[in-house]
C-alpha cells in the first residue's frame, strides 16, 4: 500500500458500487469502522520527504 497516498481515511457509501468496497472490507477485518472519516496522522507527508542533505525525495514518482 505504499504506492497509494491519501491524507484522509474513511468514506460514506453513496451508490450500489460501494457494496463491495475494499476499504470497508479491510477496515472490518482490522476491527475499524470505515464510515468514520478522519485525517491520517502517520503518513501525511508521504509523497515528498527531505533527505539528510535537505534534498527532496519522492516515494511515489520513480
Amino acid at each position: 500500500m505504499h504506492d497509494i497516498w491519501n491524507p484522509w481515511h474513511g468514506c460514506v457509501k453513496i451508490s450500489e458500487g460501494c457494496a463491495n468496497c475494499y476499504m470497508y472490507f479491510l477496515d472490518k477485518k482490522n476491527g475499524k469502522d470505515g464510515a468514520v472519516i478522519y485525517r491520517s496522522k502517520n503518513n501525511f507527508d508521504y509523497p515528498l520527504k527531505r533527505t539528510a542533505r535537505a534534498n527532496t525525495k519522492s516515494k511515489v514518482a520513480k
